[in-house]
């Protein structure tokens, strides 16, 4: 006879831990519901995981399986792979000793079923994120799917992993994929699958990269299922797919990786367009062609690239012309569907600094191109006439745009612009910068601004301090002697880095790179939330910074912000957190260092 505290395992209890359905399959994760299964509740801290926590062990005809997670009312764990499959079990619980009585589970070949967080996959982004709808989950980051775009799935159940698995253990000392291969579904469309087997971090959880298909209808619920050794998953889980591809470059406004289109054989020239005629004399200059360039713009059969025309020279860039053009695939030709010039300048001239980028954006069905006096001209796609000018500044003559414009999911616009009095005859860095700001245009072309001089007012030195430079390469080896200290200049104001576009995460914050004028040495990582607020800011030496994964690599005596674990899944999912409700499964929290 049971005593009152001995545990007790519910009928047909035991599930699938992924998707909380019966049957499961060995080295999977399930879940077991009962009653007094645990005195309290205690969750795994180290791998391999061990078949005793909390004073509570489960067996499975007789082996014991490792333990992620123990309460009162369930257990996750993991079904040993030496259960043998395609048969029926007995679990049996032990509670401080206290054995349960023997539940029957049946245990099939494979039993697949994906992890989810309100009922959307754990289709992680390579940026971290989830294709789940902007904000959908609270304090997750998420944004829909591109079509083409590749997504890892985090799921259980996929049965036997070549090579063979160690009962308890991740899999980080080798590759394994599973011995079947499973069709996976999205929106109804087969999925190519380049990846299938466990994912390397976790116990008992395998990972499925998975290419979403190009014609995949958009929406917020597009049904994803597995399909292994005759299995089919429950069929509950969704994720969300983008209207369309991204147009812009970088994939998305955080710049994670390529446009889903097919690459050309190097061999074959589809279309020869002159968009710079004035290379021969930039290159005569400076002895290179040191010019940035706009990417182009590709949505569907429409191109959109920048041009230049007017003359060179090397003592000023205003002497050149810049503007948009607007191609068409047709018949297989490139033909030009509309040009317009714009009254953008860039600042200073080639003895200054490369020739600053010229970088159009699309949005909002309409063509966005950096404008005169520190605005963006608004145009329409199919004409390229002028919609409306946004001049956050006026017509001051002394206030550039600088760097590509950035648009984010909800068609916000993000770029930066710099004021500066440049000297004709001695160059961009002989007078200081007056300001810069992030500006952020809406859909209605209403906008605002936040000053990077204010936003770094706290920290960085005064315009007027004298700043560190560096050793003279006639010193070499640095430093000269232990106690050597470099010479110093004026700092001059701290101001947007020229040529940055704003990088956009998908919780909706703003990154941007800043320096002083006159010393490259003091540069700043600003973080900014969705209303120009500061969110906190981190003075390097010498910031690489690369948007598409939100790493940044810094140059010595610069601390690391704490913002890689965007760069990798495997960061971001630290450890398999309890999984007490359906369709909370693997989700942990993210800890970021807020530096200032």
């Amino acid at each position: 006879m049971l005593s009152a505290q001995s545990p007790v395992v519910s009928a047909g209890g035991v599930v699938n831990a992924a998707s909380f359905v019966a049957p499961v399959t060995v080295g999977s994760l399930v879940s077991i519901f009962g009653s007094n299964l645990a005195p309290q509740a205690a969750l795994a801290t180290s791998i391999p995981l061990s078949t005793l926590l909390g004073g509570v062990a489960v067996s499975f005809n007789g082996l014991m399986a490792p333990l992620l997670y123990v309460s009162a009312n369930q257990i996750n764990a993991q079904l040993p792979f030496e259960v043998s499959s395609n048969s029926s079990v007995n679990v049996v619980v032990s509670n401080n000793g206290i054995l349960s009585t023997p539940q029957t589970v049946n245990v099939s070949p494979y039993a697949p079923g994906v992890f989810a967080v309100q009922g959307y996959a754990v289709a992680i982004h390579s940026d971290g994120s989830l294709a789940a709808p902007a904000g959908s989950i609270p304090q997750v980051p998420s944004s829909p799917a591109v079509p083409g775009e590749t997504l890892q799935i985090l799921v259980t159940g996929l049965g036997p992993v070549n090579p063979p698995a160690i009962t308890g253990n991740n899999s980080l000392d080798m590759l394994r994929r599973t011995v079947a291969t499973p069709t996976v579904m999205i929106g109804g469309l087969s999925a190519q699958v380049t990846f299938s087997g466990l994912s390397p971090q976790f116990v008992g959880v395998y990972q499925l990269n998975v290419v979403v298909p190009v014609n995949a209808s958009p929406g917020n619920f597009a049904a994803l299922q597995i399909q292994i050794g005759g299995a089919v998953d429950a069929g509950n889980t969704t994720i969300a797919i983008s209207t369309s591809s991204w147009p812009e470059w970088g994939q998305n406004a955080a710049h994670t990786s390529s446009v889903p289109n097919t690459g050309q054989q190097l061999n074959e020239i589809l279309a020869n367009i002159v968009y710079d005629p004035l290379i021969a004399d930039e290159s005569a200059a400076t002895g290179d062609l040191l010019v940035h360039y706009q990417v182009p713009l590709v949505d569907g059969n429409d191109v959109f690239m920048e041009f230049k025309s007017g003359s060179f020279d090397a003592s000023t860039y205003s002497s050149e012309a810049w503007g948009e053009n607007h191609f068409n695939w047709q018949n297989g030709q490139l033909v030009q569907v509309w040009s317009y010039t714009s009254d953008w300048k860039a600042p200073g001239n080639s003895n200054d600094f490369w020739e600053p980028v010229f970088h159009a954006a699309l949005a909002n069905g309409a063509v966005y191109v950096p404008g005169a006096s520190g605005s963006v001209i608004q145009l329409d796609r199919d004409t390229g006439n002028v919609i409306q000018r946004i001049a956050p500044f006026g017509t001051d003559p002394n206030t550039y745009e600088t760097g590509p414009i950035t648009v984010d999911s909800n068609g916000n616009l993000f770029y930066n612009a710099i004021q500066i009095v440049v000297d004709r005859t001695n160059g961009f860095y002989v007078n200081d910068a007056i300001d810069s700001w992030l500006v952020k245009v809406a859909a209605d072309g209403s906008f605002s601004m936040a000053s990077y001089k204010s936003l770094t007012a706290v920290n960085a030195p005064a315009s007027s301090a004298a700043c560190f430079t560096s050793f003279a390469t006639s010193q070499l080896p640095w430093p000269p002697s232990p106690s050597a200290v470099p010479e110093t200049n004026t700092c001059g104001t701290q101001r947007v880095a020229l040529n940055v576009a704003p990088a956009i995460a998908p919780d909706g914050s703003i990154y941007a790179v800043t320096r002083s004028q006159f010393n490259s040495h003091y540069a700043y990582l600003i973080a900014l939330a969705p209303d120009l607020s500061k969110k906190w800011g981190r003075r390097c030496k010498a910031v690489f910074m690369t948007a598409a994964a939100f790493r940044f690599r810094t140059g010595a005596g610069c601390l690391r912000t704490g913002l890689q674990a965007a760069a990798a899944p495997a960061r971001l999912w630290a450890s398999i957190p309890p999984l007490i409700e359906p369709g909370t499964a693997l989700w942990t929290t993210v800890r970021r260092r807020r530096p200032w």
